[in-house]
């Protein structure tokens, strides 16, 4: 607190606020709390919304534009609305575990995702350790040296591992994609049309 601020509330301390004062306070107070609730409907509203959008675009149209075969409709302008683009397209997605136990069961799983791997050692080393540090390259397990690593998959690279696995008529089970976080299938892509 400042010297001001503690200034002015050990004058505004020695009488007593007004009602006035108080009330405004209290005012304050509950419109935050107003705004609170309102910006907590709102995200549920959001949400719901963007889980709809997920749903037509991931679900109902794939689907509705494979039963009477296109892969691109437009729809016109409406009043202020825009003209939409959309196009059936393939989509793949997937997610490396991030916990040992969920790595090890994906990568006994799929022996292919461990070609994917990239890991991640951390070695703390004090100081002095400059003899330590030449060898840690070769003798980093021998050596009792505590270390850490982390294991992890681009998604950039699984998701072109995905692609190539299907488009190859090797796709990935959907209890192997589940263990990724994974998804393979059609998406309706949808564009505003320029004016």
């Amino acid at each position: 607190m400042s010297a001001a601020v503690a200034a002015a509330a050990a004058k505004a301390a020695s009488k007593p606020p007004s009602e006035d004062k108080l009330q405004a306070i209290r005012g304050k107070i509950a419109r935050v709390r107003e705004l609170d609730a309102e910006l907590t409907t709102l995200m549920e509203r959001v949400s719901a919304k963007n889980e709809e959008i997920t749903r037509i675009r991931t679900q109902e149209l794939p689907t509705m534009f494979q039963e009477v075969g296109i892969l691109d409709i437009t729809i016109d302008a409406a009043g202020n609305l825009p003209g939409y683009e959309a196009e059936l397209v393939s989509f793949y997605s997937g997610s490396f575990p991030e916990t040992p136990n969920e790595q090890a069961a994906a990568l006994k799983a799929m022996p292919w995702l461990a070609e994917l791997t990239k890991n991640r050692f951390t070695v703390d080393l004090g100081k002095g350790d400059a003899k330590k540090a030449k060898q840690l390259a070769s003798t980093l397990t021998k050596s009792k040296i505590p270390y850490s690593n982390k294991v992890s998959v681009h998604s950039s690279t699984l998701k072109a591992e995905l692609r190539r696995r299907t488009e190859d008529g090797k796709p990935v089970s959907p209890a192997d994609l589940k263990l990724i976080n994974g998804m393979v299938g059609k998406v309706v892509t949808l564009k505003q049309q320029k004016d």
